[in-house]
């Protein structure tokens, strides 16, 4: 079911250890998106372990992160459809391993309107999250402010159903769904991540 790693420019980057566990319940590749200057830089594509870290060791605990951990359920294994996903609505940008973009996008769970059958016989490659990103989220969202409308990531909200979002934009994260934090550091699903003795819940 994926999970999502979330901290704040502050928070210190989890440890190796915690990272290891996290890809190891969610095998199927990673990626993450940090913000650089008015831009957010994705790196995504890495389907081995060491691979990912040594990417992210040129990053501090000064930088704001979002790192995602796939477990495949829906579309290929393949290194574009690992998140995070930009919003756009051009194929070959959502797929590539290294962009900057205004909003990156990491998903997890399953969304219930890409995830019909119907929509999965049509689109059998491509995974819930790169068509709801695509062809629904770019329709929301036309332009940077209405990130910031209350109403439609209300809107936003509902379509993903209990699924969960890290929004990353140059201005920070926004995260929507159940997260549990530890140490300002926020994690979509601990039950398939970590385990640690305390823990809260934020939505």
């Amino acid at each position: 079911m994926c999970v999502i790693v979330a901290k704040n420019k502050g928070s210190a980057i989890p440890e190796k250890d915690v990272l290891e566990r996290c890809w190891n319940s969610n095998i199927d590749g990673a990626g993450f998106s940090v913000t650089k200057g008015n831009k957010v830089l994705i790196q995504k594509g890495f389907m081995k372990f060491d691979d990912l870290y040594k990417a992210l060791g040129k990053y501090s605990d000064k930088d704001t992160l979002v790192i995602h951990f796939r477990r495949a359920t829906q579309g290929d294994i393949a290194a574009g459809l690992t998140h995070p996903f930009p919003l756009v609505q051009d194929d070959a940008k959502i797929r590539a391993l290294s962009l900057e973009t205004d909003c990156a996008i990491s998903h997890n769970g399953s969304i219930p309107m890409t995830s019909t059958p119907a929509c999965r016989k049509k689109f059998l490659n491509n995974s819930d999250t790169e068509i709801f990103v695509r062809d629904y989220a770019t329709k929301l969202f036309e332009k940077p402010s209405d990130l910031k409308d209350s109403a439609k990531l209300q809107i936003l909200a509902a379509l993903i159903g209990e699924s969960k979002l890290a929004i990353h934009t140059p201005e920070g994260i926004k995260i929507i769904g159940w997260f549990d934090e530890k140490d300002g550091v926020y994690f979509s699903n601990f039950s398939n991540a970590v385990y640690f003795d305390h823990f809260i819940s934020i939505k």
